[in-house]
């Protein structure tokens, strides 16, 4: 595993660091909503990365089974 993060953390432009890269803006998003309930643009983001993360991991399926189970485990 720690093979993998290396080679996706070299290649930025890759599906699997981009779609780590979303996860873990998703998730700083949803601390600071945790806080701040009524921040609607935050909101909004949110809902906009996880479609965004959702059409990657489609294509990801679609492209590389693979590389998808890697990122989904």
């Amino acid at each position: 595993m720690t093979n993998m993060t290396n080679q996706i953390s070299n290649n930025t432009g890759s599906v699997q660091s981009q779609v780590r890269f979303l996860t873990d803006r998703i998730q700083k998003l949803s601390r600071h909503l945790g806080t701040h309930k009524k921040d609607f643009s935050c909101q909004r983001s949110i809902r906009k990365l996880l479609i965004k993360r959702k059409r990657l991991l489609l294509y990801l399926y679609k492209k590389d089974k693979t590389g998808y189970n890697q990122v989904k485990s």
